[in-house]
């Protein structure tokens, strides 16, 4: 992550433990926060919101990229790019 996503994120509430995974992504969640996981063809494969940690499930996935989309009710929106493997 670079620094000024990471400090984004940080604005945002959220911290991704992660991007290189297995089966799951950690995620620190301090403030209540909208995702949504869109792989490259565009499509959304899960969406919700999250107000506290949690471990994402990606183990019914295929190997590939994702991008792990996050907004907020203030407006900030930001983007991680996820590889599974």
């Amino acid at each position: 992550l670079s620094i000024d996503q990471k400090n984004k994120l940080d604005l945002m509430g959220v911290k991704v433990l992660n991007t290189l995974v297995d089966n799951f992504i950690g995620l620190e969640i301090n403030k209540i926060v909208s995702f949504s996981l869109i792989n490259l063809q565009g499509q959304a494969i899960n969406s919700g919101k999250l107000n506290n940690n949690i471990n994402l499930d990606l183990s019914n996935l295929q190997s590939g990229i994702y991008l792990l989309n996050f907004s907020n009710s203030e407006g900030l929106t930001d983007s991680v790019k996820i590889y599974k493997k």
